[in-house]
């Protein structure tokens, strides 16, 4: 069924959207997130529970291979474009979206995949 042009099951959801960033966590690292009023990333009902750590995230991206610092950085883009292009420049990485998809396996493909479909803003 089309609305508005597009696929029903492509339509921004918050709750989906929450879904694949706890995948995506669980992929990338909890110890790059921080777990706000929570004991698990599990027990989170809103993405701003489970927000990055600009920290962590800096200091680690350099024991990263390029495919989990690509992964990593492209989820932290969805809370931050600005500061996930910084993360791009200072990890001599590029991040046009090909590349993204090329250095990173299906798995992560996915999890941006579905991140991007249910993206409502942060």
């Amino acid at each position: 069924m089309q609305l508005n042009g597009r696929s029903e099951g492509l339509i921004p959801d918050s709750g989906k959207f929450l879904d694949a960033w706890k995948k995506g966590i669980s992929v990338a690292g909890e110890h790059f997130f921080r777990c706000e009023d929570i004991h698990s990333i599990e027990k989170a009902t809103d993405k701003d529970q489970l927000r990055p750590n600009w920290k962590a995230i800096k200091e680690g991206l350099r024991e990263l291979s390029p495919g989990e610092a690509v992964f990593l950085i492209a989820m932290y883009s969805y809370f931050n474009a600005y500061k996930g292009q910084e993360l791009f420049k200072m990890s001599g990485l590029d991040c046009t979206p090909c590349h993204v998809f090329a250095h990173i396996d299906l798995e992560r493909r996915v999890i941006i995949a579905q991140l991007g479909v249910h993206y409502c803003g942060w």
